[in-house]
């Protein structure tokens, strides 16, 4: 019913219905996205075993909101009905966010509880994996996984922390540096001597 898709694997797009110019590749992958109220859900990319699947209810389910999606890998966004703007690369990246937007998700299990994210950008294995907090910025392997509903935080360097996991407005730099307080700098982990 939809036109210019690409569907590759066992029941791969199959409630398509008006979708248009989607690439759907792997077992299940948007399997449930074109129910109602999905109808001509469009330009999206879902590689990987049931990547961005999407809900089958029939009233509350994927919605267009979601046009342009890119999902891949095993579960990637599989959870996802209505953000938008979405990007996830690894397995179980953003499994189960479900309305956020603006998400950019790279790493095995990065940003995995998700939830109603927005403007979240976790790179790295494990990073963010806790966060369902907003506008988090977390770069390095297991940066930022204590955060739960914190926000605005950025975090860079492995297993860079804020201070708690309802952290607010932390800048953390250096591996396995943790931050101070809420609207503070940190610069380096305990056995920094110098700062230049």
């Amino acid at each position: 019913d939809g036109t210019d898709n690409v569907a590759i694997g066992w029941k791969a797009g199959r409630n398509v219905h008006g979708a248009q110019k989607n690439v759907m590749i792997g077992y299940q992958a948007m399997a449930n996205i074109d129910n109602n109220p999905g109808d001509e859900i469009s330009n999206c990319v879902a590689i990987g075993y049931q990547a961005f699947l999407g809900s089958d209810n029939d009233s509350t389910g994927t919605t267009t909101a979601a046009n342009g999606t890119v999902a891949v890998g095993y579960k990637s966004l599989s959870g996802l009905t209505s953000g938008h703007a979405n990007c996830a690369v690894g397995y179980l990246t953003g499994q189960n966010i479900t309305g956020g937007d603006n998400n950019t998700i790279i790493g095995h299990l990065a940003n995995y509880a998700g939830g109603n994210v927005h403007q979240t950008t976790a790179v790295g294995t494990s990073s963010l994996a806790n966060a369902t907090g907003n506008n988090n910025t977390a770069l390095g392997y297991n940066s930022g996984d204590v955060i739960t509903s914190g926000t605005l935080n950025t975090l860079i360097g492995y297993a860079s922390d804020p201070s708690a996991n309802s952290a607010t407005n932390q800048t953390v730099v250096g591996a396995s540096a943790t931050g101070q307080s809420d609207n503070s700098v940190t610069l380096g982990n305990a056995d920094v001597t110098d700062v230049y």
